[in-house]
């Protein structure tokens, strides 16, 4: 098993061909593809680490953090794209594919790439605007006599 390098993936990704490590090369720490645009590595929901790197820098990614204050707008995305910087590696568009991209475009050889890993990528609870409140939620309380409607068994 090589566990020389990660390839980390959000839930929202449908894996839809082969993803190995002769498929892509070893990132020097990290490296991600696009968010809205292609080629400009500055999505983190698919990302290719080092983990011997990501391990040496670990201390100093803890350490930009912590002088953040641990607040970063974007989540985990900017706070790794923030800290790399310029030594986040490209990663193939075709292992982070969103599908308002549409279908990939022939090449040079005329054929177009195989779409490896797809991101049914979209807005974040985050960005949303939360709901109103309500000053004072209902308490819950049990209902006299009221039975159980399952009933766990001891073996």
């Amino acid at each position: 098993m090589d566990l020389a390098n990660v390839l980390y993936t959000d839930v929202d990704t449908i894996f839809m061909g082969d993803v190995n490590a002769c498929s892509l090369p070893s990132p020097r720490i990290l490296a991600a593809a696009g968010e809205v645009t292609k080629l400009s590595p500055a999505n983190a929901g698919v990302i290719y680490l080092n983990l011997t790197a990501w391990a040496d820098l670990h201390g100093d990614l803890m350490h930009h953090a912590a002088k953040k204050g641990w607040i970063f707008p974007n989540a985990d995305q900017e706070w790794l794209f923030t800290f790399f910087g310029d030594r986040v590696a490209v990663l193939p568009d075709t292992y982070n594919w969103k599908p308002y991209w549409g279908h990939p475009q022939p090449g040079t050889w005329g054929r177009a790439p195989a779409i490896r890993i797809l991101h049914i990528h979209g807005p974040k609870l985050q960005a949303r605007p939360r709901p109103p409140r309500p000053s004072r939620a209902p308490a819950l309380r049990p209902v006299a006599g009221a039975r159980p409607v399952l009933r766990l068994r001891s073996r």
